[in-house]
């Protein structure tokens, strides 16, 4: 193996990673932002992993896929928290 094929090859590892990392960034971030720990760092290492099998045609839609998870679990317990604070308004009123 010549050092050219060598570099790319690890320039290739170190890239998807990197691309991966960054793309993850986006569940990572709304995940530790709304409380859900587990799907914030499952959604980053989904996104690394599959950034590192086939690059952004895969770590993309892992990506949109985890941000709609978080999102819509979010928007679900803000809803529930809003209904605690009107049925405790109704008993105290």
């Amino acid at each position: 193996m010549n050092t050219y094929q060598t570099a790319y090859t690890i320039g290739a590892i170190v890239g998807s990673i990197v691309s991966g990392a960054v793309i993850g960034l986006l569940p990572l971030i709304l995940g530790l932002k709304n409380g859900f720990k587990g799907l914030a760092i499952g959604g980053f290492v989904a996104c690394v992993v599959g950034s590192f099998i086939s690059g952004l045609i895969l770590s993309v839609p892992i990506c949109a896929v985890f941000t709609a998870i978080i999102s819509v679990k979010a928007k679900k317990a803000a809803q529930q928290a809003a209904q605690n604070v009107s049925n405790d308004n109704d008993i105290i009123g």
